[in-house]
């Protein structure tokens, strides 16, 4: 399996590392509370950063969850992470919160997307959120190496259609199934 790291074309400009964040993403809370992730199953937090909030907040709820993040963790966790998904048939669920929203290059969305397709399985699930900055639809550099595109979810929507043609916004994400 590759990472999303291995699937680019072209470098990104802005890697984004520095925009993880020492919280719990928002993506998690309501696919808690809405019980959308079923215990016993397996999820891969695409770009989840360098912090573990998340995949702790879900192990409360039953749910393993793996950070896979090119950036943010070291190749051997990311290669650890692929194998273990790996021999187990693939994650249930992949989450990709906060991440489309801080990456330039719309070409590297798909790569994305086409990364977490490929660590699901059979009928999982993908979940994207996004945090949509100021919304004006206007990029900007928010720091060194760091980019906000300041867009809402429904921007994306299309784009996640690429690669999930089932995709719809439910909840406050998109959601999609590889089917």
């Amino acid at each position: 399996m590759l990472s999303f790291k291995e699937y680019l074309k072209e470098d990104q400009e802005f890697t984004s590392a520095a925009t993880s964040q020492s919280q719990i993403a928002k993506g998690f809370g309501i696919l808690a509370q809405k019980k959308l992730l079923k215990p016993g199953t397996v999820n891969v937090d695409l770009g989840g950063g360098r912090y573990d909030h998340g995949t702790q907040f879900l192990e409360k709820h039953g749910v393993t969850s793996h950070v896979l993040d090119p950036y943010n963790r070291p190749p051997e966790h990311n290669e650890k992470v692929k194998e273990t998904v790996r021999r187990g048939g693939g994650a249930h669920s992949v989450t990709l919160f906060n991440v489309l929203n801080t990456i330039k290059e719309p070409e590297i969305h798909l790569d994305v997307l086409k990364s977490a397709k490929q660590h699901l399985r059979p009928g999982g699930s993908l979940w994207v959120g996004v945090y949509p900055g100021d919304r004006s639809g206007v990029g900007r550099q928010t720091k060194a190496d760091s980019w906000q595109r300041n867009e809402p979810l429904g921007a994306y929507l299309e784009t996640v259609k690429t690669v999930f043609p089932n995709a719809r916004i439910k909840h406050g994400l998109i959601h999609a199934t590889d089917d």
